[in-house]
């Protein structure tokens, strides 16, 4: 995985790495007590349930946010770019902003390199594509069956130790 996907690979570690915080007490005296915060790292069992969670983020959730904004924006109309001859009146902006454009699919894409780069490595934008709902229920239905497979505390599915 690291080597097919280093950028999900270093978002599952790094979500791994960051342990988990807790609330820990200890007596000072009969009655003062410390409270405070520690952070510990994940138990095997817990590890498994955080890179699972960034996966299914990762390929379920995201796409799931790709379709809600591709139902949102063909909503919209669009107008087309402003062209260089403008007057800038008022009326034209309005006229303009009246063209087509409605429950038509709009590409969506995610800018890589932001226009505010000191240095542009002119990356190219990446298009985000809406899954299926057939795929995206398959694949929520994979997530379920492996957070079943991976509960070590509760049914051992038939097994015994």
């Amino acid at each position: 995985m690291e080597i097919q996907f280093p950028e999900l690979y270093q978002r599952m570690k790094e979500a791994i790495d960051a342990g988990k915080d807790v609330q820990e007490e200890e007596a000072m005296s009969r009655r003062r007590v410390r409270s405070y915060r520690k952070n510990l790292p994940y138990t095997d069992e817990e590890a498994v349930g955080v890179a699972m969670t960034v996966l299914e983020s990762h390929l379920v959730e995201t796409r799931k946010l790709i379709g809600a904004a591709d139902v949102e924006f063909s909503k919209v109309e669009v107008a087309p770019p402003k062209g260089r001859e403008s007057k800038g009146d008022d009326g034209e902006d309005i006229a303009r902003s009246r063209t087509s454009g409605r429950d038509t699919h709009k590409s969506v894409e995610m800018e890589i390199e932001p226009e505010t780069v000191l240095e542009k490595q002119n990356l190219p934008n990446v298009p985000l594509e809406m899954a299926t709902s057939p795929e995206l229920e398959g694949l929520e239905a994979v997530f379920r069956h492996l957070r079943e497979l991976t509960n070590f505390t509760g049914n051992t599915h038939g097994h015994t130790s």
